[in-house]
């Protein structure tokens, strides 16, 4: 029941943020991409249409899922040391809807900047496309993780 409410939540964030996002086709800052060549066929394209939870925790993402939880949450916790350390890293975390759908975030830190890159190709439900922002930080509130884009919250992680 909570691990839906989060999902919501994600949405809801999504949705009625206004962020704006560039779209991978489109041009980035470089400085936001210094390390990392993002392309119009970002990887998470080659991963299966129907990416389950158990192909997702195989993979090694931090898998959020409202049948086992959340999963591989140590992975996410060395990832924001790595970040406050200013080591350069990158995590997948993928959120499963209630009717299974993958919604898929890598979140790269190139030692200078962080950049998500949110994948909802696979949600039935969502945009069903792959959009990119500059994040200025990732804050913690409780029990939940957020990218901050343009003064908003973007929910990443209930733990």
């Amino acid at each position: 029941m909570l691990i839906s409410a989060y999902l919501m939540f994600v949405y809801i964030c999504i949705f009625a943020s206004g962020c704006t996002a560039d779209k991978i086709g489109k041009s980035a800052d470089s400085s936001e991409v210094k390390d990392y060549k993002l392309l119009k066929d970002y990887e998470t394209k080659k991963l299966p249409e129907k990416y389950t939870p158990e192909l997702a925790c195989k993979n090694g993402d931090v898998v959020a899922s409202s049948k086992s939880g959340t999963i591989n949450t140590e992975k996410f916790i060395k990832f924001i040391d790595n970040v406050n350390k200013g080591n350069k890293d990158r995590i997948r975390i993928t959120s499963f809807t209630i009717e299974g759908g993958a919604i898929i975030q890598d979140i790269i830190y190139n030692g200078e900047n962080i950049v998500l890159i949110q994948d909802t190709t696979r949600d039935g439900f969502g945009p069903r496309e792959v959009r990119q922002y500059k994040v200025s930080k990732i804050q913690h509130e409780g029990n939940y993780y957020y990218a901050v884009v343009n003064s908003e919250k973007l929910s990443l992680l209930s733990m």
